[in-house]
């Protein structure tokens, strides 16, 4: 329910008047006290690392703490990655992955990091997630990294298309992992009626698969053969029935995962960035370049009341203003104080 609903319904049922404040902070203590705080939450990763590599049996979850000299700890990263989704990817999924980072917009704030694959049946396929304090080149390493252990992919991404945006630490992570994949900054959008659209940066193309007419490049994207009678294999039903051959099991409640011995972790620090924090939207090259300003240059301006140019209403001289007495802030102060006292009298 939101807040707004929220109040209505208290106005509704109690015939009492609240403010949306009042409201939003009894709804975040009555969340609180069903599903826990954020620091009672943060507290039982360990367990929940553990629950999940003993009810999906090698799945891979690696969580990453930083110890203070105090002593505490504070949740860094964790990455997971179940295991029936390993066998269903390198069963019978196409070689391509899509990978991006997403800005958590929760009490800790954050970025979650996924990489999504497509099966036989061009459905989206997950594969592997994390959550970060940031979104850099050292991150999108590690995450890297621990895709390739997982998905055994050892051979410098030969045979594999990965699918993402520009951002500087992910293009540089993939040149260093992958140097021999194929890595593609497309945006395709689906139009209907086998027509696609592929976007990158100021550049569009539409691509028409009935005839066959576009861009070869653009075309492996789509994993589109344009010789038709040949028919990749991962299209046939039996990948496809292998991808999905397993299930992920099924966890327990909180009360009986398995308890750890290590330090519970606090939330991560909140990270704050230097300088005054930005309002307006980052505009693209295209906004930029359609943008018109109209120069005020060699322009005269012309009075309000007078309607003639060269002074502004401000110095127009056709305005009778009282004198000017050349009184100090001084004087005034005294003056005043004079007339509050005599109105005191």
């Amino acid at each position: 329910m939101s807040v707004r609903l929220l109040k209505e319904d208290v106005k509704t049922t109690f015939g009492i008047f609240v403010s949306i404040i009042q409201c939003r902070r009894a709804k975040k203590y009555a969340l609180s006290l069903v599903e826990g705080t954020v620091a009672e939450n943060y507290a039982r990763i360990w367990s929940y690392g553990e629950e999940i590599k003993r009810s999906n049996t090698g799945s891979t979850v690696k969580i990453y703490v930083d110890t203070m000299p105090d002593g505490k700890n504070y949740f860094s990263n964790i990455y997971i990655c179940f295991a029936t989704v390993k066998e269903g990817w390198c069963g019978g999924c196409r070689r391509i992955i899509k990978l991006g980072g997403y800005f958590l917009k929760t009490y800790c704030q954050g970025e979650f990091l996924c990489a999504v694959g497509r099966d036989a049946n061009n459905g989206i396929f997950p594969i592997a997630w994390a959550v970060v304090y940031v979104d850099n080149k050292e991150n999108w390493k590690w995450f890297i990294e621990n895709l390739v252990d997982d998905l055994q992919c050892w051979n410098d991404g030969s045979g594999l298309t990965l699918i993402s945006h520009q951002h500087k630490g992910l293009v540089e992570a993939v040149k260093e992992l992958f140097p021999a994949a194929e890595h593609r900054h497309w945006h395709v959008v689906s139009c209907g009626s086998m027509k696609f659209e592929t976007r990158k940066m100021n550049e569009s193309y539409i691509v028409d698969v009935t005839k066959k007419n576009a861009v070869v490049a653009t075309l492996s994207i789509l994993n589109v053969r344009l010789d038709a009678p040949h028919i990749d294999p991962l299209y046939l039903a039996a990948f496809y029935q292998n991808t999905y051959k397993k299930s992920i099991s099924g966890m327990n409640g909180m009360n009986m995962w398995p308890s750890k011995t290590f330090t519970p972790p606090l939330p991560p620090l909140k990270r704050r960035k230097s300088g005054r924090p930005k309002v307006k939207r980052r505009r693209d090259a295209l906004d930029r370049s359609g943008r018109h300003t109209i120069s005020k240059a060699r322009k005269k301006v012309s009075c309000g009341i007078c309607i003639e140019k060269g002074h502004n209403k401000i110095t127009c001289t056709q305005i009778q203003r009282p004198p000017n007495t050349n009184v100090t802030k001084k004087q005034k102060n005294q003056a005043n104080t004079r007339i509050y006292e005599y109105a005191r009298t």
